[in-house]
């Protein structure tokens, strides 16, 4: 039979308090912190972006949108996990940054890409079986080393670079001359002209069957987009959990220590 004495007791219980603050609270506060940041990354990616967004991809979620453990410290002041959206993300093309959740989030101003001076919007007989939720067709973008015909072009390729019959035309009879020559020319080149009624947009077309189909619209000037929060909101939804988060890990961690604390 082994006796164990009312100090011997008060030593073994001493040192599992002494366990439990020197090793097992800083684990629970780590593992709530952990599990909060994981639960913040899914509630952004399954819940607030298919909400808030027409997802045209996967890749938004499965690459861009993180979440960042907190590992290998017991300093609870310098413990820190987070979620959210990388800044870069490494494909296998090489580091793209991702700026157009951070542009939705805080409602930036949308400018024209680097390198361009109109900010180009696709239609939807862009896309990928003509659906708004598809993402522009590969043949329907931009292509490095491609260049999209221009008024210019059109009229040097049919050879007429002036009005044939020496009359100046309007410049609605020459871009409605541009789309002729087109669709002569049978090709399936993309061309851009200006729009019909409104010259300072520029349309970006194809001919399709014989029928003119605007791809895109390229316009100057910057667009203020509209504030579309994913990330607030995400974590909103998580922090009224992390008590009970807490209370799971530190439940857990106690338990472990009193059994070691047992079977020593």
């Amino acid at each position: 039979m082994i006796y164990v004495t009312p100090a011997a007791a008060f030593d073994g219980y001493a040192q599992l308090l002494n366990q439990i603050g020197r090793a097992e609270l800083p684990l629970a506060v780590r593992g709530t912190l952990n599990k909060a940041a994981f639960e913040t990354r899914r509630q952004l990616s399954e819940v607030e972006m298919p909400k808030t967004f027409t997802l045209r991809n996967t890749f938004e979620n499965k690459k861009s949108l993180h979440y960042q453990r907190c590992d290998n410290t017991f300093d609870i002041d310098a413990m820190q996990s987070s979620a959210g959206q990388k800044a870069e993300v490494d494909f296998e093309t090489g580091l793209r940054k991702m700026e157009d959740l951070r542009e939705q989030e805080v409602g930036d101003t949308l400018k024209a890409r680097p390198g361009s001076k109109m900010m180009r919007q696709p239609t939807v007989a862009s896309r990928i079986g003509k659906a708004f939720n598809r993402p522009v067709a590969g043949k329907n973008r931009p292509s490095k080393g491609v260049k999209w015909l221009k008024m210019r072009d059109i009229e040097q390729k049919a050879g007429l670079l002036d009005n044939p019959r020496g009359q100046p035309l309007s410049d609605d009879g020459r871009i409605k001359r541009a789309h002729a020559m087109m669709a002569k020319f049978k090709t399936n080149e993309i061309y851009e002209l200006p729009l019909l009624g409104n010259r300072s947009v520029i349309g970006v077309f194809r001919i399709q069957a014989g029928k003119i189909v605007l791809l895109h619209k390229l316009e100057t000037g910057s667009k203020k987009l509209k504030k579309r929060e994913t990330v607030k909101p995400a974590m909103e939804a998580i922090v009224p959990q992390i008590g009970a988060y807490f209370e799971e890990q530190i439940d857990a961690r106690i338990r472990k220590a009193a059994m070691r604390a047992l079977r020593g």
